[in-house]
């Protein structure tokens, strides 16, 4: 499956039926608590310029081609 991610084309060698949550498993950009299945992170995702909330990571399906946009907030002064 071919996916833009920040911007840079990715093949990933999966079938249909990839989760936003599973991409950001692979990714190293969430970890899941089995305890009480939360997930973490300091970062918000777009699919094709739409922002996903956390809720719905593990029930939005990716197609081939969908643009993810992964932002993570940066502190400092």
């Amino acid at each position: 499956m071919r996916l833009i991610i920040n911007g840079e084309s990715c093949d990933l060698p999966v079938s249909a039926g990839l989760s936003l949550q599973q991409l950001l498993q692979q990714l190293g950009y969430l970890q899941i608590r089995p305890e009480d299945a939360a997930v973490s992170g300091n970062f918000i995702v777009a699919v094709n310029q739409q922002i996903v909330s956390a809720a719905l990571y593990a029930t939005t399906g990716l197609n081939e081609d969908d643009c993810i946009d992964i932002l993570g907030a940066i502190t400092g002064g």
